[in-house]
């Protein structure tokens, strides 16, 4: 399947939910200030619940993603913009406040990775980054949060590469990429916001086993196999304007 043709599939799907979707949180919540966007709702089905003591709410923009690791293996989220769009000076300036419950030694160590190369609504040049990065978190055996502006653009995107990879070592069958779309969106509404970031999925799985691992997948690609696969990648350059 080409790159037009991938894009064809993808805005019939454009606008799936889960079937009986319910958002009642996310309204009651929206007066307060706590959604970032009105079109983007969160899911009830799903959604982390706050159970800090003393929390003014339970809710947050934010729901679990199950992979065969683990029922709640990624929450996905939305969080303010840290850097501004165009070039200029920024200060940012965030309260943090640590608690330590009496009559303990206990420790934990915070890790946060951000990604400045990647446009909101667009996609990052294809160099595996997102592998690399995946790799360094896939160890954990919590929740990992994955967030982004809207919390389903290019967070939706990372996490569906990892779900399918994750698949693919479980043994479990990946179905076709319209099924898995559907699978993730039932978990985080509208993910993967357009057909740019899902175009970008298949080209990072493309790359990862047919260009780092080309020697163990060298049987695929036949001559014809070859020329399909240099006219995929110099269209999803044409239309993505990466490299």
């Amino acid at each position: 399947m080409g790159v037009e043709a991938l894009r064809i599939e993808y805005r019939g799907l454009a606008k799936y939910t889960l079937p009986d979707m319910t958002w009642e949180a996310f309204k009651t919540n929206h007066e307060a200030g706590r959604n970032r966007y009105q079109d983007v709702p969160c899911q009830d089905q799903h959604r982390v619940v706050i159970k800090w003591p003393g929390a003014p709410t339970d809710y947050i923009h934010a729901n679990y993603v199950g992979t065969p690791v683990s029922e709640k293996r990624f929450i996905c989220t939305q969080m303010r913009q840290m850097s501004p769009d165009e070039p200029s000076i920024a200060l940012s300036v965030l309260n943090i406040k640590f608690t330590k419950p009496d009559g303990t030694n206990e420790t934990r160590e915070l890790r946060h990775y951000q990604w400045l190369d990647w446009p909101d609504r667009g996609v990052p040049p294809c160099r595996l980054t997102s592998m690399e990065l995946l790799s360094r978190i896939r160890g954990t055996k919590k929740p990992i949060i994955v967030h982004c502006s809207a919390g389903i653009g290019r967070t939706g995107t990372i996490v569906a590469i990892e779900y399918i990879l994750e698949r693919m070592q479980a043994g479990v069958e990946c179905a076709n990429m319209c099924d898995l779309l559907k699978e993730l969106r039932n978990h985080r509404a509208f993910s993967i916001q357009n057909d740019l970031q899902y175009l970008y999925v298949h080209r990072v799985m493309f790359c990862y086993f047919l260009e780092k691992h080309k020697a163990r997948y060298e049987y695929i690609l036949t001559e014809e196999n070859k020329t399909k696969y240099a006219k995929f990648v110099a269209d999803y350059n044409l239309v993505t304007g990466t490299q």
